[in-house]
Order: structure tokens, then C-alpha cells, then sequence
């Protein structure tokens, strides 16, 4: 419709062939922002505007109105020019604006269109719009126990009709998604824009898919929604709401509709339901607008609806909302959050009258007399007020969890009235005598000749019932002379204590303090509390509790040390204490041996100051004492090598070296197994002051090895001395040989001869050595030991003789000559053979010499059966021999000559089978692997072979199939496997392997961790790799990489976030892992703007809660500090901590919120803590009278804490200085006056104390007449 309507518009132009007129589009009447957080607004455009600037006038009663006092533009702007004021989408020639109206009223808005800022006016429009203030109560009290409803229309994501349960509504529902919303339908959808022109915006509620009701008006005025409420109060107030939002776009009003614009608007109605012709109340929302500002308060959703209160007998209406504006071009409209809510007064219940908190805490005594009192707000809310009272114990004050207190009885008077009142001892007060016992109450008041189920209930007030106070000690038993600390526990404010039948052992006392005693016997200590409560009472309880405190006798110690002192080490202590700590079964401890006897002995382990310690306990009596004994090491030294002793000599020399330890004495003994036999043992000599000790023993001594034992002594300590364990060896000489025995005298030339010794013995460590030409130098050394075997072509004579290195020397020589005879030619069998698969060998033996010499060839070995090596002529030199394929025989070729050796030649005959096949095996592949293991075939026939054919490699076994191999690393080796069967004959086979030794990558280095305060990116800062790529990835967080594989990127991150990221340094190889480094980059928040609350003043109550505001997610961490004063914080890091302030003192606390350390600059508020002292307590004086006075002189006590000042109560008198407490009074003869005397301190939190004197001046009797 509003297309069409466009169109006709701009063919109505052409048709006419003359420019629109201009058009003001304004809404008639508005409504008042009521609050910041409902605004609403008046939209205007200029349609068809004239000229390229519009200046807007704004007046209110004729007078210009005032930006900011009357009025605010919320879009666009008032002066000649194009700007425009939080604009989204700027307004063509400022033609349109959005007003806040601040005041109500009605205002002129006038447009007028110009060419430039001082051109002719070319366009003059205004419109007046009507401001009402539309104001919705404000509802002091609720109860969800009572008739209401909220519609929100749910969720969903495509559209869906109104559920009829749930509401009716006139409109026809279009639920085709996609499709356009024509005149006099509407759908529940999670989008406002159901027509292209629309607006776009979300539901009001903000859930996810929230949904709402959004409708194309019609051309006649019809019902939007509409409900019936029943189960309603009379008399009762309730409040109907909705949020409006306006769902036309700017282009609709600047451009579609711009030639006359239809404001949205409804009237909300609560009909009576059992007749519902009749309107029992009706609210307008007058013109709504759409929002054209950027970003528009509550998404541009504004709050309309009023309150009205219920007819005596009407208890169900239906509220309905429905369309005041006629459909055409505009007035589209959404709808959410429809609510009906029951708008009750604001009920306050009172402890004794006190006023100081509502639905505060209060404490008392259990079974106390005390008062409960309420108000109403607003007082006239109720005609007729009827009233009862609940109760309950449970701290969640659950609905189901309050019991009526019915009627009067059990100590309780006024259960149905407004003022509650407790006897003494009432049931409900007992509370329990040793826990805090809490009472929630609250008054439920409804309107005469409802149920009590309209009834409203006041905020609950909170009683707390005393227990019995408790004590806490710090050493319930003591040492006699010591001090115990009683701490009084409860809630009470003082503390009066007794211990004793005596006037003076009693004190005083106040939370917080202790009382110090210190008992020379068993005592038991009783403490009372007082607590005062109520308003303007001198309500007092006591409850009392007992402790008792043990005291024990101290110990005595007498340590005594009975052994010597220094000690050495291995020997004992002996310690000991008084006997009596054992017969009074005192709790004894020796450390560090852990022995529990008066007596300990103990042999210390540990050379230098050993410390013993003896505790001993009585109770809670613990004394000590201590005494440091020093332990001294056994002398020492090393004993160097013993060289052995030659028997003859008789003595052998002990050399050492690092003696420690003072030794002034020694003793030499031999000791078993193994003792020296005649050994004299050398004692108590006189230590030498330079190595060596020569020691003596008998000559002739048997030749071994003897056992001895070195004792070192230091004889300035008793018993302290150390035995060194050592063996000597006795050697005995050698006896010279009688001759030497040659198994032949005569050999052939290059023949051996074995020569063996005749007689003679060796002596300890000696051998027998021979000699040729000479006997020893300068003779030739031919060998050693009792025999030798040497081949000689000359005749020659050898020598022996026994030879010793030790101390017992050499012997005389024996001697033998051999002659040597000439030898046969030596044999030659000829060159080894190799055949491929041929078993005939044709031989090549050497002709034999002299004339004499014979010739023979036999075989040696073969591989074969020796059956089957056949020689056909076996004394023939060249005869031929047969060896099957695959075997290896070895002939020898013999040739003799008389008695001389024969002399033979061995040759090797092969018949190869040819070779396997090689295989090398797979290529191989490592990552800077030490050495690789080749996987060839070990060839079944043949030998293999490892060969390099290209790159370097270092092959540990050549020869073997499944050698190690080493290859450099970073670099690539071919080798080849060759089998062959050692035939040149047989044609090898070969076959190559690869074998590749990556470099490992570089190490990765990614920098430092960083971190900044509110940044966007870091520049990273890692090593670049000489070896491999380096790559970055995001291991944890969120952050954005430019340059993946530069060292230096930039990384993108969201302040308040925190990411890891890994550099991987890789090489590209399967077997070589990526070298990785993490970093972490942090980007802190700004910290959250410190709030440190509103400041506070107690009344002589040291406890404040702090209300510190809470650093938002990511923003830092918040931390206490005192500025100025005395203050004890409880949690430094605590928001709502509790702070200690001593009554009388001030104290500012600082709040600090900081985020990163110092990276951030933290954000700080002061909060100003003050506790009053209480005011001291009043007293007037007391009361006065005379006979005809004019005047009286007060007495009053001057305060020491507070100010004093004089009142009258009743009666006439002139107070000379009010503020004196010993004013004079001036009054009338025959008046009487009371006067009462207020103590305060200035401080709102703290309660003035007061007292009331009398003063009577009565008048003179009137003279008696008794008459005549």
C-alpha cells in the first residue's frame, strides 16, 4: 500500500507539472522520557523538501525552547547546515530530526528550507506536537504469589500465529517466511523486517530467536492482542506494560511515505470481564516514532502502559491493546514483553521500633521482651487494613517455609495488628543456649473483605537470638609463672569476669579484648555477658559460661656430664639429669638418641662438637638445657709400597706419608693368618717425624708373604689409636744350574733344537735365562725359562743361568754346543689354482735336489671327502688331480732327503660354484643417526662384499651382510653389495643401497614471552634456522599470524587475551621430528575503573562491608590498601570484605584495580570509613523541689563522650545555657516542669542517650483562716 501510495504521489506530480508542496511530518501527541532507561522520542522529517540546507525552531508557549533543559535532538541537527548529530545514515538537507522532549508541553516545530546559510527561504512549515507525561506508577512492592502474566512470544526461527491460550488477536496471521507483511496481517517472528521498507532490529527480551509480535496496521482500528486475567484482588493496584517499537525505516518516512506519514500508536484497556462494555481504565501511548539515531537506546524498543486499581468486586478483567492510528502509509508496529503485574504497597517491618534498616538484621537476647512494628508505603494504600504475622526459620525464606502466628498466647499480643509484641520468654523467642538461633519475620497485610490470599507481605526482618557466651583460651593449662589469654565469645557488649571469693578478682571487658591471668594454682574463671538492645529502652539480658585453667610445676634439670671431654672417636658418654623428674614421671627426651631415662651413654659417630639436648616436660611446663662434646679422630697415615726382603738380610722398610691426627706412638706386631714365625713385635716405640720405619726379623726367614699390623697411637687421649693392617714378602736366593740337556746334538741345517736346564733352583722372583757367545753381556739374550727350542743353521753354544730383578741377585752359567748338517732343496708345489665349475688341476710341482731327493704329493684337507680328491700319480711332479664342484682341497708336494727334515709345499686347489644373486636390501633413511644397519642377503654361494660407489660412509664390516654403517649427516651414500665366490673365473654379482643421514633442523628458538597492556599485535622475535623452515602455529587462544614462516611475523591479538604459539623448525625429512619453542603473548585488558563505593558511618560498630566494584572478566584484579588511619582489612582481595575501624577513628581505604603487573597502570578510588564512639550515657540529675522558688541549678553529669543539651518535656521554663549541664532553670512558683537531658556525638548512625528530671516549685500556702 505505501508503494502505491508513493507512486501515485509522483505521478500526481507530473501530471500537475509543478514541484510537491512541502509537508512537515510530526506526530501529534508524545509522551515524556520517564526515566535514563526509557527514553522516547519524537521523529520529524521535511517531505518534499525545498532547498539544500533546512533550519529547524523549536518553541515551546511562544518562547524558543531550550536544548538540553526542554528538549534534546537525539538525531540531526538544529542550525543551517548538513550536519548531522549521531547519525547512522545522514539525512539529505538536515530534513529530519529526532526529539527528546524533556518537559510537557506543547511545542512548535517549525522547518524552513533554504538554498545556502543565508539564502531567501524557499519553504516555511510547522506543526505543533502535544507532550504529556504518560507516566506508569512505580510499584513499592511485589508478590509473585498473586495474579500476573508476561508475555514475551517465545523463541522460534521461522514465523508462527499467536497461540490462542496464550492471547487473541484481529490481525491475520502470514506465516509464509520470506514473503511480505500486507495491510491487516502480522506473524510472531525472531526478525522485525517483514517487508523490505522495515526496519531491522531483534526482539525486545533479548533471548537467542527471541521472538515478537510485529503487524501492518489496517485501515480500521483493530485489537492487537487481548486477555483475560482472572483470581485479581479489589482494591489492589496493578500495572499493564508493553515495549513498542516503531518498525518503519528512514527510508519510509524521507522517501516512501514522505508525502504523509502515519505515526504508530495504541491504546492499552482493562475491561471488566463479566461485562466487558465496560473500560474499567485505559492508557495512551500517543505517536510513536521510529529511531533514526546510530545505535538507539533498548535497540529503539520503548516502554508504554499505566496502572489502575481494582473496583471493590471486580476480580477478573481482560486487558487488551489495540490500534489507535488508521492503516495507510506507516503505522507499523512491533510488540514484545507484555506484562500484567500485580503493583502492591512497600510493607516494612521494624525491630522494637528501630528504623535504621529495613528488612535489616537485628540481634537480641533468646526469650527477650522486645516489639515488632511496620509501615506502609504509601500509607493510603489499603481503605480498611487487616493484619496477621508469619514466621519461619529457614534462611532461604522459601514460600512454603512461613507458619501464621495465630492469635495471641505463648508471650506473644497483637498477632493481628501492626505492632507485634513479645513477653518475656515468649515460645517463639528461646532460641538454644550455646548457637545463634535466627527468626525471619514479616506482616502480611490485606484489604478488609479480600482473602488472605491478597494479602501483601513486608519486607522480612531478621532475628538473631543470642546463645549463652562461650570462652576461649590460649593455654588451658600453663606453667606456674606463666600467662593465660581468656578470650569472650559472643555477641554481647561487655564482659564482666570472676574468678575469685574477693572483691578485686573481677574485671571488665569489651568485645575484642582478652583478659591476662596468670594462676599459681588450679582456677576456675566465669564470664558474663550484657547485651543492650531495642530503640530508646534500656533493654538488657546476661548469660554466663564457665572455663577452668590447670597450672603445672616446672622441672629441674641439673645436667651433668660424668665422662672425659674432649673424647675419641668410638668411645662412650655418660650423661645424666636430676632423678626427681623421673620419680614425679616427668616426660624426658635426650636428642639426639630419642632415650627417655634420667642416665643416657651414647657413643658418638660424627668427629667434631656433638651436642646433646635433654627436654623435660610437666604439663605445660618444658625446660632444657645442653652441653657440646667434642669427638677427636684416630691418628692416621698412608702407608706406601713395601718392596719385598730378601731373606739374608733380615729387615724390610715400611715408607708413609699424611700422618694426621698427632701420632707420638707406634707398635709393629705380626698377626695370624700368615704371622712371621720368630718375629720379635716392636711396641710403644717413639713415632719418627720422617718416613720410612725399618723393622727387623730374622734372618733365614722361609720365603711367603707374612701378615703385620702398624698400631698408630695418640696417647694424650686415653685409648685413642688406629691399626693399619700390611703384609711384608720374604724372597729366598737362586742355585746356580749343573749343566744342559740338547734332545740332539747334531740337526740339519735350519733345524731346531730344544735345550733344557740341568739342576739347580730358582730363588723368589727369579727365571732362568739363556744366552749364545757368551755367558751374559756380552753375550746375545736367546731367551728365558727352564727349556728353549731355536732353529739354528750354524753350529752353535748356548749359556743359561737364574736371573732376579729383587734384592737376592744372579747365579753362575751352564753351557752345550750343537752342530748343524746340510738340508735337502726345498719343495715348491706351485701356484694356488681357481676353477669355475672344472674339477681337473694339472700340477706344477718343483723338480726335487740333490739327485738323491724324492718327490710325493698327498692330500693335506679338503672340503670334501678325501675319497674324493683323486691324484692319478702321486710321485709324478705334474701328475693331474680331480676336485668336485664347489670344494677346496690343499695337496702338499714332499720332498725328502736322508735323515735331514723332509721339505714340503702346500697348494690350494678351488673348484668355485659360481655365486648367489646379490640383494642389498631397502634403501635407508635416519635423522643424524649415529649408524645404519645394511639389510643385504647373506649369499648362499659366495662371499659378500661392501663397496661405496658414491657420497662418504665409513663401513664397519666389509665383509658382513648386516654391517654398521656411518654417514655423515646432511649428506647421502650409494653402496653396492657384491657376491663373488674368490674365482676370477666366476663373474661377481652386485646390487646397489642408498642410504640418506638427514641433518637434524636447527634448534627453534621463539623468543621471549611478551606481553603489553591493550595491544592488537606483537612482532615476534624468533631465530631464524639455518637448517630446515621455521613455521608458526597457534597452539592455544585466539591470535591471528601474518607471515606464518617468517621468524619475525606479526601476530594479531584481542586485548584481554592470552595465546601460545609454537615455532617448528623442520628439515622436511619423515624421520626427523620438527625442533619446536613455545612463546606466550599476552595483551592485558585495561584494568576495570576503580569504584570504591559509597562512604560509611557506624555508630560504634568496628565491622564495615566493603562495596568495592568487581574488575570485569579479564580486567584486572582489585586489592585493598589504607590510605590514612587504622584499619584491619580482612581479605586484601575481597570486594565485599569486612574492615575492622576502632570506635572514634577514621580511616580512608583505597581500592585498586591492576591488570598485568606494572603493564597496565592500575585504576584506584578512595572510600572514607568513620565509627563513632557512643555517646555517653545521660544523666540529669536528680529530680528537684522547693517551695516558692523561680529558679533551679542543674546537676546533670557532663558528657565524657558527645555534647549535652537541655529540653523541656512539658511544663514552662526558660533554660538559661542549654548546652550546660549545670544550667540554671528559671519558672513559675506553683509549676512543674520536666526537662530531659540528650547525649550525642553529632553522628547520624549513633542513638542520643537521654534522661528526665522533675523540678517542682510549689507555691506558697495560702494563709490559713480558720474563722471566727
Amino acid at each position: 500500500m505505501k508503494k502505491i501510495l508513493a507512486f501515485l504521489y509522483l505521478c500526481l506530480a507530473f501530471a500537475l507539472g509543478t514541484a510537491q508542496a512541502q509537508v512537515l511530518n510530526a506526530p501529534a501527541r508524545v509522551c515524556l522520557s520517564p526515566d535514563a532507561t526509557n527514553k522516547r522520542w519524537a521523529t520529524v522529517s521535511v517531505g518534499n523538501p525545498n532547498g539544500d540546507y533546512t533550519q529547524w525552531d523549536i518553541t515551546r508557549g511562544g518562547v524558543a525552547a531550550v536544548a538540553g533543559v526542554d528538549y534534546n535532538i537525539l538525531y540531526g541537527g538544529t542550525a543551517l547546515s548538513q550536519g548531522c548529530n549521531n547519525c547512522a545514515t545522514a539525512s539529505p538537507q538536515n530534513r529530519s530530526l529526532v526529539i527528546e522532549f524533556l518537559k510537557a508541553g506543547t511545542y512548535n516545530v517549525r522547518a524552513r528550507g533554504r538554498n545556502s546559510t543565508t539564502g531567501t527561504v524557499r519553504s516555511d512549515v510547522n506543526k505543533n506536537i502535544v507532550v504529556e507525561s504518560c507516566v506508569i506508577d512505580v510499584c513499592r512492592g511485589e508478590n509473585d504469589e498473586m495474579a500476573n502474566f508476561k508475555e514475551d512470544f517465545g523463541q522460534t526461527t521461522s514465523r508462527i500465529a499467536l497461540d490462542p491460550s496464550r492471547g487473541q488477536i484481529q490481525y491475520i496471521p502470514n506465516l509464509v517466511n520470506g514473503s511480505d507483511l500486507q495491510d491487516n496481517q502480522y506473524a510472531i517472528s525472531n526478525q522485525m523486517q517483514l517487508k523490505p521498507d522495515w526496519d531491522q532490529s531483534l526482539d525486545h527480551t533479548g533471548n537467542t530467536n527471541g521472538a515478537m509480535l510485529v503487524a501492518n496496521s489496517s485501515i480500521d482500528k483493530k485489537s492487537f492482542y487481548s486477555r483475560p486475567v482472572g483470581s485479581l484482588c479489589p482494591g489492589a493496584t496493578y500495572n499493564f506494560t508493553a515495549w513498542f517499537r516503531n518498525a518503519n525505516s528512514q527510508d519510509v518516512i524521507e522517501d516512501i511515505c514522505q508525502g504523509g506519514y502515519i505515526y504508530a500508536g495504541v491504546t492499552f484497556e482493562v475491561l471488566n470481564a463479566k461485562n466487558p462494555s465496560q473500560v474499567l481504565a485505559s492508557f495512551n501511548t500517543n505517536d510513536v516514532s521510529m529511531p533514526l539515531q546510530a545505535n538507539p537506546p533498548n535497540r529503539g524498543w520503548q516502554l508504554y502502559g499505566g496502572s489502575f486499581k481494582t473496583p471493590p468486586k471486580i476480580d477478573s478483567v481482560i486487558v487488551r491493546i489495540k490500534n489507535n492510528n488508521p492503516g495507510g502509509c506507516g503505522n507499523d508496529i512491533a510488540i514484545d514483553d507484555i506484562q500484567f503485574a500485580y503493583c502492591g504497597p512497600q510493607i516494612y517491618s521494624f525491630f522494637d521500633g528501630q528504623t535504621d534498616q529495613l528488612g535489616g538484621t537485628y540481634t537480641m537476647c533468646a526469650g527477650a521482651e522486645t516489639n515488632l512494628t511496620s509501615v506502609i508505603n504509601p500509607k493510603t494504600y489499603f481503605d480498611t487494613a487487616q493484619y496477621f504475622w508469619q514466621y519461619t526459620r529457614d534462611t532461604t525464606k522459601a514460600t512454603g517455609g512461613w507458619t501464621t502466628i495465630a492469635g495471641d498466647g505463648d508471650g506473644i499480643v497483637g498477632a493481628d495488628s501492626s505492632i507485634l509484641h513479645f513477653n518475656p520468654d515468649a515460645l517463639i523467642l528461646q532460641g538454644d543456649p550455646s548457637l545463634i538461633d535466627s527468626v525471619y519475620f514479616r506482616l502480611q497485610v490485606y484489604e478488609r473483605g479480600n482473602t488472605t490470599t491478597c494479602s501483601q507481605p513486608s519486607i522480612p526482618v531478621k532475628v538473631r537470638l543470642l546463645p549463652n557466651p562461650k570462652i576461649v583460651i590460649d593455654g588451658t593449662q600453663i606453667c606456674l609463672g606463666q600467662e593465660a589469654v581468656l578470650f569472650p565469645d559472643g555477641e554481647y557488649n561487655e564482659f564482666g569476669w570472676r574468678w575469685g571469693p574477693g572483691p578485686t578478682d573481677t574485671t571488665l571487658t569489651y568485645p575484642g579484648d582478652s583478659l591476662h591471668v596468670s594462676p599459681t594454682t588450679q582456677t576456675m574463671y566465669t564470664v558474663t555477658g550484657k547485651k543492650t538492645y531495642g530503640n530508646g529502652e534500656s533493654r538488657v539480658c546476661y548469660r554466663s559460661a564457665t572455663a577452668l585453667v590447670l597450672v603445672d610445676d616446672p622441672p629441674v634439670i641439673d645436667l651433668n656430664l660424668t665422662s672425659t671431654n674432649p673424647i675419641c672417636i668410638g668411645q662412650s658418654v655418660t650423661l645424666s639429669i636430676d632423678q626427681s623428674n623421673a620419680d614425679n614421671f616427668y616426660d624426658i627426651l635426650w636428642d639426639p638418641t630419642g632415650s627417655t631415662d634420667v642416665t643416657l651413654t651414647h657413643t658418638p659417630t660424627v668427629v667434631g662438637p656433638n651436642k646433646y639436648k635433654v627436654t623435660v616436660t610437666n604439663g605445660a611446663c618444658v625446660d632444657m638445657d645442653s652441653v657440646i662434646v667434642n669427638v677427636i679422630d684416630k691418628p692416621n697415615l698412608t702407608l706406601g709400597t713395601i718392596d719385598p726382603s730378601c731373606r739374608t738380610t733380615g729387615k724390610f722398610i715400611l715408607p708413609f706419608s699424611g700422618v694426621v691426627n698427632s701420632p707420638d706412638k707406634y707398635d709393629v706386631v705380626t698377626v695370624g693368618p700368615n704371622a712371621m714365625p720368630g718375629f720379635t713385635a716392636l711396641n710403644n716405640a717413639t713415632f719418627p717425624a720422617t718416613s720410612p720405619i725399618t723393622v727387623n726379623y730374622p734372618v733365614g726367614t722361609a720365603p711367603g708373604t707374612y701378615n703385620f699390623n702398624l698400631v698408630l697411637r695418640n696417647t694424650t687421649l686415653n685409648s685413642c689409636e688406629t691399626t693399619k693392617p700390611f703384609t711384608v714378602t720374604v724372597i729366598a736366593p737362586s742355585v746356580a744350574p749343573i749343566g744342559i740337556e740338547a734332545r740332539v746334538s747334531q740337526v740339519c741345517v735350519r733345524d731346531t733344537v730344544t735345550l733344557k736346564v740341568i739342576g739347580g733352583t730358582l730363588g723368589t722372583g727369579a727365571q732362568w735365562v739363556w744366552y749364545t757367545g757368551s755367558c751374559g753381556a756380552p753375550g746375545t739374550q736367546v731367551g728365558t725359562g727352564p727349556s728353549i727350542t731355536r732353529t739354528i743353521t750354524s753350529t752353535t753354544t748356548f749359556y743359561v743361568r737364574a736371573e732376579s730383578t729383587g734384592p737376592c741377585g744372579n747365579t753362575t752359567c751352564a753351557s752345550t754346543t750343537v752342530t748343524v748338517f746340510a738340508q735337502p732343496s726345498a719343495a715348491n708345489a706351485g701356484i694356488d689354482q681357481v676353477h669355475c665349475e672344472v674339477p681337473t688341476f694339472t700340477m706344477a710341482g718343483s723338480v726335487p735336489s740333490p739327485a738323491t731327493a724324492k718327490g710325493t704329493w698327498s692330500v693335506v684337507s679338503s672340503s670334501a671327502p678325501l675319497a674324493s680328491i683323486v691324484i692319478a700319480n702321486p710321485s709324478v711332479r705334474n701328475t693331474t688331480v680331480t676336485v668336485p664342484n664347489g670344494d677346496t682341497a690343499v695337496l702338499a708336494w714332499t720332498i725328502s732327503n736322508g735323515p735331514c727334515p723332509t721339505s714340503a709345499d702346500q697348494v690350494t686347489l678351488t673348484n668355485f660354484r659360481k655365486p648367489s644373486q646379490a640383494a642389498a636390501g631397502n634403501d635407508l633413511f635416519g635423522c643424524e643417526l649415529a649408524s645404519f644397519t645394511l639389510g643385504a642377503t647373506d649369499p648362499a654361494v659366495g662371499t659378500g662384499v661392501w663397496t661405496i660407489v658414491s657420497g662418504t660412509a665409513t663401513i664397519a664390516n666389509t665383509a658382513l651382510y648386516n654391517s654398521a654403517v656411518t654417514v655423515p649427516a646432511g649428506t647421502t651414500a650409494v653402496l653396492r653389495w657384491t657376491v663373488s665366490n674368490g674365482n676370477p673365473t666366476c663373474t661377481s654379482t652386485t646390487d646397489d643401497v642408498s642410504i640418506t643421514n638427514y641433518q637434524k633442523p636447527s634448534p627453534a628458538d621463539a623468543g621471549a614471552d611478551q606481553s603489553g597492556c591493550n595491544v592488537t599485535f606483537f612482532d615476534m622475535a624468533a631465530t631464524a634456522p639455518t637448517v630446515g623452515t621455521g613455521t608458526w602455529t597457534v597452539v592455544s587462544g585466539a591470535a591471528t599470524i601474518l607471515t606464518p614462516n617468517s621468524p619475525t611475523t606479526r601476530v594479531n591479538i584481542v586485548p584481554g587475551n592470552t595465546a601460545v604459539l609454537r615455532w617448528a623448525v623442520s628439515n622436511g625429512s619423515p624421520t626427523c621430528p620438527p625442533v619446536t619453542d613455545g612463546v606466550q603473548l599476552t595483551s592485558y585488558k585495561l584494568p576495570t575503573t576503580a569504584d570504591a563505593g559509597a562512604d560509611q558511618s557506624h555508630c560504634n560498630i568496628s565491622t564495615f562491608t566493603m562495596a568495592a566494584n568487581a574488575p570485569a572478566a579479564g580486567a584486572g584484579t582489585g586489592r585493598w590498601s589504607v590510605i590514612s588511619g587504622s584499619a584491619t582489612i580482612t581479605d586484601l582481595t575481597d570486594r565485599n570484605t569486612t574492615v575492622t575501624v576502632a570506635a572514634g577513628n577514621t580511616a580512608v581505604l583505597r581500592w585498586t584495580i591492576s591488570n598485568g603487573g606494572t603493564v597496565c597502570t592500575p585504576s584506584s578510588d578512595d572510600v572514607t570509613l568513620i565509627n563513632y564512639e557512643l555517646p555517653s550515657a545521660a544523666v540529669a540529675g536528680d529530680d528537684q523541689s522547693d517551695c516558692n522558688v523561680t529558679f533551679f541549678d542543674m546537676t546533670a553529669t557532663a558528657p565524657a563522650v558527645g555534647t549535652g543539651v537541655w529540653t523541656i518535656v512539658s511544663g514552662t521554663a526558660t533554660i538559661v545555657a542549654p548546652t550546660s549541664p549545670t544550667t540554671r532553670v528559671n519558672l513559675t512558683p506553683g509549676s512543674t516542669v520536666v526537662l530531659r537531658w540528650t547525649v550525642s556525638n553529632g553522628s547520624p548512625t549513633c542513638t542520643s542517650n537521654t534522661d528526665d528530671v522533675t523540678l517542682v516549685s510549689y507555691k506558697t500556702p495560702t494563709t490559713a483562716a480558720a474563722g471566727g
